[in-house]
């Protein structure tokens, strides 16, 4: 999603969540859970799940 989109709720299903940042963080025990691309660039495979964007600030709930 690009930066001050609009307010979003919505359903994911299975396939993989790109995460495209900088300075990104990921605690030791989830590393396994990613597939990295480069430095800022990260794939996580889910089955399904909910992303909320708002105020610049995007929240995954996935599985």
């Amino acid at each position: 999603m690009l930066n001050n989109h609009a307010p979003i709720v919505s359903l994911l299903v299975k396939g993989n969540v790109k995460i495209n940042a900088q300075n990104i963080k990921i605690e030791k025990e989830f590393v396994s859970k990613f597939n990295k691309v480069n430095e800022q660039t990260f794939w996580l495979p889910i089955n399904s799940g909910t992303i909320e964007m708002k105020d610049n600030k995007i929240i995954v709930l996935a599985d």
